[in-house]
Formats: structure tokens, sequence, C-alpha cells
């Protein structure tokens, strides 16, 4: 079989879209009634080191990068965990906005883009691109390997995640950073698109939840927020863990923050099934901590890496066997990881 260049294979599957799904699709809502945090415990901060780089100006992260594609790219890390290092796996469509977030399951990415084609957009445009990795030949997708949802209202899409205890993809319907509102919604795996939503208020303290949305292997939902002060110092990582069904949506506050974020602005959110980590994604730089000890984290358990770059990371994904791949940008794309933090 010929395999064609990625810009036919785009455009093949857009108008597989345009010609495989209609426009508008029907989805379940549940209004919840009560918030999904009801109670908030005694945080112990923890000190780790303040890696914190700063908020990216209009042409900072990214902005000076090419998006040619086709020479394999390598971001090496010189802070944190050194040995870690990321080449690319396969380049990602850039046809119409960059993915904001991504799920591996079995041999498909699910990846989330946010369309962002205009101000009256309020950042809510998305779709969802299904990717046959099986099908990956020299880091390019031929067109049939590439699905590509209708776009629907949802968000950012920067927090598209997948329970393997459910077999079921979920994101958190946020536009552009946190909010007291929100909604958890499922995604048909087959469609692309929204099924069930579930709409509820976060707290009853006014704390906000954001866009960010991780499983554990045991269907545990995580997300976490960087803490706008109070009891817990303004930056730090306040972390929550729950359940997300189509009934509901609980989070508990855990007892441990970290202080020092990896970066200005949130961007994804992570977990490896094999060492039982979540991974705090910013832009060119990652916080990992362990899942199991969010009551009681030391200074020690904290990681992270700082890479050699200016570019804009999306989200860190695990495969079931542990390994590791970031979503990058300009050049768009899936960079397989070497090395563990």
């Amino acid at each position: 079989m010929k395999f064609t260049k990625l810009a036919t294979a785009v455009a093949a599957a857009a108008m597989f879209a345009s010609a495989g799904f209609p426009a508008a699709h029907a989805m379940s809502t549940y209004n919840q009634k009560t918030a999904a945090v009801t109670s908030i415990p005694q945080v112990k901060v923890v000190q780790n080191p303040n890696i914190t780089r700063a908020l990216p100006n209009p042409y900072g992260y990214g902005q000076n990068q090419s998006n040619n594609q086709g020479r394999l790219n390598t971001i090496t890390v010189n802070g944190g965990a050194k040995s870690v290092s990321f080449t690319t796996s396969a380049f990602l469509m850039t046809s119409q906005g960059s993915p904001q977030s991504g799920a591996l399951v079995g041999k498909y990415l699910y990846a989330m883009y946010n369309a962002n084609r205009s101000e009256s957009d309020n950042d809510r445009k998305d779709y969802i691109v299904r990717y046959d990795l099986s099908k990956l030949q020299n880091n390019q997708f031929p067109a049939d390997a590439i699905k590509q949802g209708p776009e629907f209202d949802g968000g950012h899409g920067q927090s598209l995640s997948y329970n393997p205890k459910t077999k079921q993809l979920w994101f958190l319907n946020i536009a552009r950073g946190s909010d007291t509102h929100a909604a958890a919604e499922l995604v048909s795996k087959s469609t692309l698109t929204p099924t069930n939503s579930v709409q509820f208020k976060f707290s009853s303290n006014g704390s906000s939840i954001d866009n960010n949305l991780a499983f554990d292997k045991n269907g545990y939902a995580y997300t976490y927020v960087k803490s706008g002060g109070g009891n817990v110092p303004q930056g730090a990582y306040k972390i929550y863990r729950g359940k997300i069904t189509t009934k509901g949506v609980h989070f508990d506050l855990m007892k441990s923050a970290i202080r020092h974020s990896a970066g200005a602005i949130p961007q994804g959110f992570g977990y490896n099934p094999k060492n039982g980590r979540l991974y705090f994604v910013s832009d060119s730089s990652i916080v990992s901590a362990p899942a199991n000890k969010l009551n009681n984290l030391s200074k020690s358990d904290v990681k992270y890496i700082h890479a050699d770059s200016t570019r804009e990371f999306e989200g860190l994904l695990f495969n079931a066997s542990g390994k590791g791949f970031l979503i990058s940008l300009r050049p768009d794309e899936l960079m397989a990881m070497k090395g563990s933090f």
C-alpha cells in the first residue's frame, strides 16, 4: 500500500469526518445538585524545589518553532531527571487548531483538538481525532489510520483521559482556565463525540476546578488546580481524588499539596500504571508524585524534569505497559519518552 504524505492524510480525514458524521448529536445531561467536593481537610504543603517556569510572553513558548514535519526531533532534559529525553514518534494533524490532550487505548491514540478559529468561538470548539498507531510508518499516518470526529462545544479540550477500569473516555468541559462550575463528559470511542454530560458545581466554598484529569488503574479520577491563596499558598498544586460516572462527580481534597508548580500554566495530567505516579504537565517542565501517597507526601516523593526547550507540552500519556509519550506542539507531534522519573 502506498502511504500518502501527511497533508493528503489530513484532507482525507477531514472529508471522511464531514461525510460520516451528522452535524448534531444527542447527549444525555445530568444536573448534579450537590457540590463535587463536600469536605475540606487540613492540608500539609510539601516544599519541593522551586522549578516554576515564568508565564510565557506572546512570543515565548513555541512561537518561534517551525511547524515543518518530517525531521525527527529530540528534547533533552537539563534539570531534574536528566536521563529522560523525548524523540519524535508520530507527527499529528495540524489542519485546524492543535492537540490539547490525549489518551492511549490499545493501538489507538485519541487526541482532543481545540479548533480556536476566532474570538467568537469563546475557546469552546473542539473535535477528537483517533489515530491507529499500528499503521504508523516513518513517523507518518496514512489516510486510513486517521478518523476525525465532528466539532462540538467541549471547552479548551485539555483534559481527555481514559479510565481503564470502566474502559471509558472522559473530559472536563471547561474553557481556558479554572472555574467553579464544569461538566464531566463521556465520549463515544466510535463516534468521537460526547454522549453523556454531568454538570456540577465543584465545591461549596468557592474553590475552582481546572482543565486537568487523569484516571488510575483502579478507576479513581484525579484533578489538580494551582491555589489562589488562603490556607494553601498561592501557586501550589492542590490535588483531588474521586470518582466520575454518569450518575455524578465526587472529589476529595488530598491532605498534601505541592508548593512549587512545574510552570505558570497547567497544561495536562498523566498517570503511569506501572509506577503509580501522577504527572503534572506544564510547558517544558513536568512534576511527578506517587498517587498512593497524596495524603502524606514527603519532599523526596516529588520529582521533576526541566526540558531544554521552549515548546509547549500538552500532555504526558502512558500505555498499559507504562511506556510514556509526550504531546508537544510546533511541530505537533507525539514523542516517545526515554527514562523515567
